[in-house]
């Protein structure tokens, strides 16, 4: 029954109801009859209000629910930026690198340099440099991307979020101060050149001499000034990475969240450069991590990351793994 139905036949019961009073008793049973028929009417209407009334008030709680539904949606701060710090590892040094220890002998054998008996240790005075245990610290950017895993998790009944991760991170791994460092050291050298006889049987004035050689009866001294300045230097093994990555994330609407990268692209700059002097490679990036709200729009967590590059770095491979934490915030 239409609105306007509803408000003509209350209408007309109430004419009925006022009309009523004035009728004779000679109409008393046409009246009863009439009053019966009204009642019956107003009963049917009673019913009929009372459903369009359960109706319209169940509609208007569905509507005024998805209203709530959409603007709590709205408000979800999806996005982050997170500061990240923890360990890191290589899979192999870069100790005897050229450009990191100047060429450190790394076994410590002992190479016979022409019948000297000494060793590249003993000819650069020099510790070793390039350790595979390090440090990291960096930042990360998650923009939210889709919230159902592009139609997925519905189909498997997994809920998850789709996010865009760009990250990037400074990893330290060794540090080291050098007695013949090796650019001072062949800057120095080139214009004191060690003058070859018929092979290591005479040198003359190497600025970057040791005490090895001097020991050695070739009647130098060591020295640690030449025309380029000091020989000695400090010499830092570090690590650049800029990588961006499709992120999944697990449990949307819960305080714990479970991530994983399934691959994405990483770019890695190593200082000092390779033997090669290259300095830059590319590579694969695999994670795993979770976090947990803290309060409000502060979360807490940590990851596992390892990469895997294509080994371009001309014979220094710099794959390996980070393991730590990270704080972010909603945005």
């Amino acid at each position: 029954m239409k609105k306007t139905q509803l408000a003509a036949a209350i209408a007309l019961a109430v004419s009925g109801a006022v009309i009523a009073p004035q009728a004779t008793a000679g109409d008393h049973t046409s009246m009863q009859a009439q009053i019966n028929a009204l009642s019956g009417m107003m009963k049917s209407m009673q019913k009929e209000l009372k459903r369009v009334k359960s109706a319209g008030g169940a509609q208007s709680l569905q509507e005024w629910e998805n209203t709530v539904n959409a603007v709590k949606v709205l408000k979800q701060k999806k996005n982050r930026v997170s500061f990240r710090g923890g360990f890191a590892r290589m899979d192999n040094s870069r100790i005897g690198d050229i450009l990191t220890d100047a060429n450190w002998d790394g076994s410590g054998g002992g190479i016979n340099i022409g019948g000297l008996g000494v060793n590249t240790a003993d000819l650069t005075g020099n510790d070793p440099n390039g350790d595979r245990d390090g440090w990291y610290f960096g930042a990360a950017l998650d923009h939210h991307i889709n919230s159902d895993l592009f139609g997925i998790s519905d189909l498997i009944g997994v809920p998850a979020e789709v996010l865009a991760e760009i990250m990037f991170e400074y990893k330290e791994f060794d540090r080291a101060s050098l007695n013949r460092a090796p650019l001072p050291t062949a800057a120095n050298d080139s214009v004191n050149a060690i003058i070859q006889n018929g092979g290591m049987d005479s040198l003359a004035a190497a600025v970057c001499s040791t005490d090895a050689l001097s020991t050695a009866g070739l009647g130098l001294t060591a020295g640690d000034v030449g025309p380029y300045g000091a020989c000695a230097n400090t010499v830092t093994v570090t690590q650049f990475t800029l990588s961006a990555s499709p992120k999944i994330k697990f449990m949307e609407g819960s305080n714990f969240r479970p991530w994983v990268i399934p691959a994405g692209f990483a770019f890695h700059v190593i200082s000092p450069p390779s033997d090669g002097v290259t300095v830059s490679t590319v590579g694969v990036q695999f994670a795993v991590g979770a976090d947990y709200k803290i309060w409000k729009d502060i979360y807490a967590g940590g990851d596992i990351r390892y990469h895997l590059t294509s080994n371009a770095t001309d014979g220094v491979n710099v794959d390996g793994m980070t393991a730590g934490g990270y704080v972010s915030l909603g945005f």
